[in-house]
């Protein structure tokens, strides 16, 4: 019931085109864009770019405010206990959102704790091997391991990222012999993957497309309904035999719970703009993104979606983080 509610509420916010403003006067001040990340990182580009369009609208500037620790927890925390008045937002992706809750240990109710304000784009993952692995295909990748008494392995970036997920996501629905090498972090990973220590990896797309084109590695197929530009030659994991095996990162702003709904809807509007302009399209391509900009319930509803497909994933898997 909570989930329908959480859902209604977004609907509500994007129908709130007019009556008495909230956001009227909004905003008056700069808006803090929450990072839980530290400095330097994917996301900051993209609050340079919401900033700009902010600015241009609605002349106040965004700040960016980086809260990193416990993998995004903290910072999704912090925005959790702020004042739901527009001037305290959360710039997040796939962790904090949805895998961490899903493996029960957030320190907050995304559903009961945020506001969806704005869906920015997803990117799949690239199932890439070793040159050297006699596959083509991710049947033969299957078929491989089951003939191998030991199986394969394929790597991570720790038990519980989104890379293991995928992994196991995988094992679920092929059957296939795989075994998890969890890594501290994505160090290491690729240069082991490219020696064979490892045999498989479910990669963020833009970091292995330049050991892709090296010939160092080879896609097998991209978790995304359609083909990327950044690998036109990939087939997609439909095209691969695995139906509608979808996996990846996504950006999406929030803000506390309880914010007023036309609010919402006027930083809506901001941001799906700055997501339209050039800059936005060129950063989105760069970082292998799929624009899904919409009204407040496409995010409510993604993160529902997410939130489910991983928590099943976690339960069927038994998947503990310490």
């Amino acid at each position: 019931m909570r989930t329908a509610a959480w859902i209604c509420t977004a609907l509500i916010a994007a129908a709130a085109l007019a009556g008495p403003a909230a956001a009227q006067n909004y905003p008056n001040q700069p808006v803090r864009m929450v990072i839980a990340t530290t400095p330097g990182g994917m996301i900051d580009p993209f609050v340079r770019l919401i900033g700009d369009q902010f600015q241009k609208e609605l002349g106040q500037p965004v700040v960016m405010e980086f809260k990193p620790g416990a993998g995004g927890l903290l910072g999704g925390q912090y925005v959790a206990k702020a004042k739901p008045d527009g001037y305290t937002l959360w710039l997040s992706s796939v962790g904090p959102l949805a895998l961490n809750p899903a493996l029960g240990n957030a320190p907050y109710d995304v559903q009961r704790d945020f506001t969806p304000i704005a869906m920015m784009f997803t990117t799949p993952n690239v199932l890439v091997v070793p040159a050297a692995l006699p596959v083509k295909s991710i049947p033969d990748l299957v078929k491989l391991s089951k003939d191998r008494p030991e199986g394969l392995s394929y790597a991570s970036g720790g038990v519980g990222a989104s890379h293991h997920l995928a992994g196991e996501l995988f094992r679920s629905v092929t059957g296939g012999n795989f075994t998890h090498i969890p890594y501290r972090g994505q160090t290491g990973v690729t240069t082991d993957l490219v020696a064979g220590r490892v045999q498989f990896y479910f990669s963020n797309v833009s970091p292995v497309v330049p050991l892709i084109e090296a010939g160092q590695l080879r896609a097998l197929a991209v978790t995304s309904p359609k083909r990327l530009s950044l690998l036109p030659d990939t087939p997609t994991s439909d095209e691969a035999g695995l139906s509608n095996f979808y996996t990846g990162g996504f950006l999406a702003v929030v803000g506390p719970a309880g914010m007023p709904a036309d609010m919402v809807v006027k930083l809506n509007g901001v941001i799906n703009r700055a997501m339209q302009t050039p800059e936005g399209r060129k950063l989105t391509l760069d970082n292998a993104g799929e624009p899904l900009e919409g009204p407040p319930e496409t995010l409510a509803k993604f993160l529902v979606e997410e939130q489910a497909k991983w928590t099943k994933v976690v339960k069927d898997n038994n998947i503990k983080v310490d």
